[in-house]
């Protein structure tokens, strides 16, 4: 994992930013790594991780406007992209088909980089890219489940 995103990632656990890893880091955490150019975050929509996020991403060196995170925590299917591909950053407030609360009491304890974060479980997982239904939702799926 390059520096940048560690860092970014040491940024949001250090604030209590709630959060899961979502997409293709997932679908690597639970044993089929394939090429992705982004790291999915799926976060809570809450005042409180919107004060979190703020503080994180200002600690990071990334001065977001507050109108910005605003939208993307209080407006439906919001998403803020940091960086470039391949090490670009998607943080999203929605999936399909999974809410975040279950999602999180679902939430299972791995390793990004080195670092303990929570990754979507493998059944909200299934159930997120079965919902989304994409054609790269569907090749994730088949690389989950093979038989």
């Amino acid at each position: 994992m390059p520096d940048d995103l560690r860092e970014l990632i040491e940024a949001l656990l250090s604030q209590n930013v709630e959060f899961l890893v979502v997409g293709a880091h997932a679908l690597a955490f639970y044993g089929r790594p394939r090429f992705t150019e982004a790291l999915d975050l799926f976060l809570r929509r809450s005042s409180t991780n919107e004060e979190n996020l703020l503080r994180a991403l200002h600690a990071f060196g990334l001065p977001v406007a507050p109108e910005a995170i605003d939208r993307l925590m209080n407006e439906e299917r919001q998403m803020i992209v940091l960086g470039h591909e391949p090490n670009a950053v998607d943080m999203l407030t929605f999936l399909d088909g999974v809410e975040f609360e279950s999602a999180w009491e679902n939430r299972v304890s791995g390793q990004l980089g080195g670092i303990s974060v929570y990754f979507i479980s493998k059944q909200d997982f299934i159930r997120t890219k079965t919902a989304s239904d994409r054609p790269k939702d569907r090749l994730d799926l088949e690389l989950l489940n093979p038989n």
